[in-house]
C-alpha cells in the first residue's frame, strides 16, 4: 500500500467533495459522485466549458494502433474507454450524440498502408474495419480518394451540452471558488498535462452550400456532418504529447487542409471565408479554447 493513501479513505467513501475544473472530466467526475451520495462543490472560476469541453461537436472515437509483438497498455486502455463511452453516450446522452459513425481517412499512399495497419488490428477488430475508397465513399456521402478506418460506433457529440446537462444534478452545484469548509476529498480535473500546459481546442463551425459529409471524418482533425441546425464543425483537440504522437499526419489547422484535399466538395471553395462573413461555402463562425496560441481559422 502507498505510504501516502489513508487506510480510513478506502473503506470510508467521501461525503464531501470538492472537484476542480467545469469541464467534460470535471463534470463526469462530479455526476459520478453525486450519483453515488456526495455533495459535490464544482469550482469553476471561469466558467463551465469555458475551454476545450465547450466545443458544440467533439469526435468520439477510439485510438487506433499498430498491432505489435507486445502489449500496448494506453491504447488498450483508450480503447477500451471507447467501448464504454459509446455505450453510455448511446443510452443516456441520445440529445447529445450523434451514433453516425466515423472513419479514420488516408490522406496519401503512404497514409494509406498506416491507417490500414491500425485498422486491421485484432485487439479493435470489434470496433473498427478498413474500408477501401469505394466502400469509405458510401459511409461518408463524399467522395474520398483513399480508404478509411470504419467505426460504426463512433460519432459527435454536443461536449458543451453534455458537460451542463451533467453538472445540472441534485447534489452538485458550482462555484467561482471552493467553499471555506474542507471537503472530504478534492478532485483536480482541470485540463492540464504535465509541465502546466493547458489541453488546447478549436473548431470552427460553416453552413455549407454543398455537399456534407454522413459521419465524421478524421485525420489529424475532424470535420461532423452538420447538425439540426445545418452547421458543419470543424474541429481538433491537441497537446504536446498527442502532437508527438501524430508528427507524422497533417497538423492542426492543417487538417482542414487534408480535409479538403481528400474530398472534392471543398474546392469550390477558393479563399477562405471573412471574419463574420461569407463565402461560397456559406457562412462560419468560431468556437475556441481559453489558452489557444492563435483563433481558430478556416482553411480551405
Amino acid at each position: 500500500m502507498d505510504d501516502d493513501v489513508d487506510p480510513a479513505a478506502l473503506t470510508n467513501p467521501p461525503s464531501s467533495v470538492h472537484v476542480l475544473g467545469a469541464g467534460i472530466a470535471g463534470a463526469a467526475a462530479a455526476h459520478a459522485f453525486a450519483a453515488r451520495g456526495c455533495e459535490v462543490c464544482v469550482v469553476a472560476p471561469n466558467g463551465v466549458a469555458d475551454g476545450a469541453s465547450g466545443i458544440p461537436a467533439a469526435a468520439v472515437r477510439p485510438r487506433l494502433w499498430r498491432p505489435s509483438g507486445h502489449s500496448v497498455p494506453d491504447a488498450e486502455l483508450l480503447a477500451d474507454a471507447f467501448r464504454w463511452t459509446s455505450r453510455w453516450l448511446r443510452e443516456t446522452a441520445p440529445t447529445r450524440f450523434r451514433a453516425c459513425g466515423v472513419l479514420v481517412c488516408a490522406v496519401d499512399d503512404e497514409d494509406e498502408a498506416r491507417v490500414r495497419a491500425c485498422a486491421e488490428n485484432p485487439a479493435t477488430a470489434d470496433v473498427v474495419r478498413w474500408c477501401a475508397a469505394a466502400d469509405a465513399s458510401v459511409r461518408a456521402g463524399v467522395e474520398l480518394p483513399f480508404g478509411a478506418a470504419w467505426i460504426p460506433s463512433g460519432g459527435c457529440v454536443d461536449l458543451g451540452g453534455l458537460v451542463r446537462d451533467l453538472l445540472d444534478a441534485p447534489r452538485i452545484r458550482v462555484a467561482d471558488e471552493a467553499p471555506d469548509a474542507a471537503p472530504d476529498l478534492v478532485v483536480d480535473a482541470r485540463a492540464r498535462i504535465e509541465g502546466g500546459e493547458v489541453v488546447r481546442g478549436q473548431a470552427i463551425g460553416v453552413a455549407l452550400q454543398t455537399a456534407a459529409p454522413a459521419a465524421v471524418l478524421c485525420t489529424n482533425g475532424y470535420l461532423c456532418p452538420p447538425g439540426a441546425d445545418g452547421i458543419t464543425w470543424l474541429g481538433s483537440t491537441s497537446t504536446a504529447v498527442t502532437k508527438a504522437r501524430t508528427s507524422g499526419r497533417p497538423t492542426t489547422p492543417g487538417c482542414a487542409n487534408a480535409l479538403t484535399r481528400s474530398l472534392r466538395w471543398p474546392r469550390r471553395c477558393a479563399q477562405p471565408p471573412p471574419r463574420g462573413g461569407s463565402s461560397a461555402c456559406g457562412r462560419a463562425r468560431r468556437s475556441g479554447s481559453r489558452g489557444s496560441a492563435s483563433r481558430p481559422t478556416a482553411a480551405w
